[in-house]
């Protein structure tokens, strides 16, 4: 079934240039947008490799916090965890990342997330500036709207620590909504091509107290694409390209708006984008390659090449697993290493080799 896309691209455009343009923001960053979950990171070691452009890819471990709408378009059962996944994040050193999905029926998906943040570098700074969003626990659904087209909602808590000697606080609620189409073309005479678009916001969400003062969640914003050329279920090429912005910095903007000194910028001039190309071979090797740049959304901005592999076997037809490997940049100085495993079932495919 053909689709086109330039409908979708353009409602997509609109609502991303739209809601940028409606509002502003400062140069600086508040509080809460270093303390909230960024979905502009992946946070897997798949999508770091990839420049973090994986607001497009459907079934992948990141779904349920980047674009929840990738899961109506998984087969089977998807669970991966990195328990030592060194992203920066700003203000800690490891997030500790585990998600899971499952396709229930033909139009049916659920999923959900655990990431874990690792303060311990902290332990030096003062109580209450550098507080952050310890855990953030996701439950996700999508639904497959026909062939082509998917929708998905993630509920996400945050548990916020209110000082260093525990992990007890006030939880705060937010939710992720994405949606993601796809289409055939054909590439000369012989190459058939998969296409895709997605579009999600991200942390739509209540208030939280960080000391004395009420905050709210930043907003965030994304549009992905890519395209997918596959061999069979082992052997494909994959390259995906995502742009992304901060939407709302509610506090940044009260600033703002209190002292005139502070300089004011739209939205559109808090872009981040990246680049990504995946190459799977015989469902035994991933290669990976990249590019990000996001110092305009980060606070502390990062921009570099990325790189990465995955080293996997399918031990029947439909089970099997991958390690995971890839360096990216973390901070304008430094890059980290991050780690995962994924493992996958699909049922329709359990046949022995």
């Amino acid at each position: 079934m053909k689709l086109s896309f330039l409908p979708a691209i353009s409602t997509a455009l609109a609502l991303f240039v739209g809601a940028a343009a409606g509002q502003s923001s400062t140069s600086d960053f508040s509080d809460e947008s270093r303390l909230a979950l960024h979905p502009f990171l992946s946070y897997t070691a798949s999508g770091q490799a990839m420049g973090n452009a994986v607001g497009s890819l459907p079934g992948h471990p990141s779904n349920p916090w980047v674009n929840p709408a990738g899961m109506a378009f998984r087969e089977g059962l998807l669970i991966y965890g990195a328990p030592n996944d060194e992203v920066n994040d700003f203000l800690d050193d490891r997030d500790r990342s585990f998600s899971a999905m499952y396709r229930l029926s033909k139009s049916n998906a659920v999923g959900g997330g655990l990431i874990v943040r690792d303060r311990s570098i902290r332990l030096d700074r003062p109580v209450g500036k550098y507080d952050i969003l310890e855990k953030a626990l996701l439950l996700s659904y999508a639904r497959r709207m026909g062939e082509n087209w998917g929708a998905g909602l993630s509920v996400i808590g945050y548990q916020h620590s209110s000082d260093l000697d525990t992990l007890d606080g006030e939880t705060a609620f937010a939710v992720t909504v994405g949606f993601l189409a796809r289409s055939e073309i054909v590439l000369g005479d012989e190459f058939p091509v998969e296409t895709r678009l997605g579009f999600s916001l991200a942390n739509f969400g209540s208030t939280f107290d960080i000391g004395t003062r009420e905050a709210d969640l930043p907003l965030y914003s994304r549009i992905g694409y890519s395209m997918n050329y596959k061999k069979d279920h082992a052997s494909q090429i994959t390259v995906a390209a995502d742009i992304y912005s901060v939407l709302r910095d509610k506090a940044a903007d009260q600033a703002a708006s209190a002292d005139p000194d502070l300089e004011t910028t739209n939205i559109t001039d808090r872009l981040g984008w990246g680049v990504g190309v995946e190459a799977k071979l015989s469902g035994v090797v991933a290669l990976r390659l990249g590019y990000l740049a996001d110092d305009d959304v980060t606070p502390d901005g990062r921009s570099g090449g990325t790189f990465g592999f995955g080293v996997g076997h399918e031990i029947l037809k439909g089970i099997g697993g991958m390690v995971e490997y890839a360096r990216a940049p973390a901070s304008p100085s430094d890059t980290a290493d991050h780690i995962g495993v994924r493992f996958y079932m699909i049922p329709g495919r359990l046949t022995l080799e």
